[in-house]
């Protein structure tokens, strides 16, 4: 967890360095970044009380990214994501 502002978000990245500069950016915008991972496995459950993210930006690169932004997706409905696409080609 990265503490930097407000807003949490998550962000979801397959490689570290790129999950490092992405929570970086969003630190000194006024985010809070609950979440810097390669997948969403674990998310957070919704009835579970803890901080969902407002804003999920990814940059999933394999299929296992992929599904990770989709789990997470679907626990964080009210959630804006970008800019990455859900699909891979």
């Amino acid at each position: 967890m990265i503490n930097g502002g407000d807003i949490p978000a998550a962000v979801i990245a397959s490689h570290p360095l790129v999950q490092e500069g992405l929570a970086s950016i969003l630190c000194g915008m006024g985010f809070q970044v609950i979440r810097a991972d390669t997948t969403s496995n674990g998310s957070k459950d919704p009835a579970s009380g803890q901080l969902l993210p407002s804003l999920i930006l990814a940059a999933p690169e394999d299929d296992r990214s992929v599904e990770g932004l989709r789990s997470l997706r679907a626990a964080c409905p009210e959630a804006r994501a970008g800019p990455a696409p859900l699909e891979t080609g």
